[in-house]
């Protein structure tokens, strides 16, 4: 088993898409973001997916797709949601960072996929509250080095 390659273009147009997304969101709310970028690991049990920056992969803890790019458990959006906060958090794109958080209550939020299959960014906070949605993430920026 070789290690994770970058993923083709169009391979797996749902993966492409939720990246592209996030990329907005990114773009829009953080200063300096990472480039994103999707790899993948091949496995006799399936696929991981990964997520890193550019043209190189970064050591996610990845998500676990069948041969179309769906995932075993769960939600595409969400999980590759939950990994790239999870990156950004262990520093693994340079500063370590808490993204995406609520400019009101400075709670992480989260992206929630089940009241609306495009993923809304939740705030958990004492009075919970839909920020958006995914890819249209535009309150704030959070400084990014």
């Amino acid at each position: 088993m070789h290690g994770p390659q970058l993923l083709p273009p169009n391979q797996w147009p749902e993966a492409d898409a939720v990246r592209e997304l996030l990329q907005a969101d990114l773009d829009r709310t953080l200063v300096n973001p990472p480039r994103l970028a999707l790899f993948v690991q091949s496995s006799a049990m399936g696929a991981i997916v990964f997520i890193g920056a550019s043209d190189y992969y970064y050591g996610s803890g990845g998500v676990w797709v069948d041969a179309q790019g769906r995932p075993r458990d769960g939600n595409l959006a969400d999980l590759l949601a939950a990994e790239l906060q999870d990156a950004l958090a262990d520093g693994m794109f340079g500063r370590h960072v808490s993204w995406p958080d609520c400019v009101l209550h400075g709670q992480p939020l989260r992206l929630d996929t089940t009241v609306d299959e495009a993923g809304l960014w939740v705030c958990e906070s004492n009075s919970p509250h839909i920020v958006g949605r995914l890819g249209e993430l535009s309150l704030f920026k959070t400084t990014h080095q």
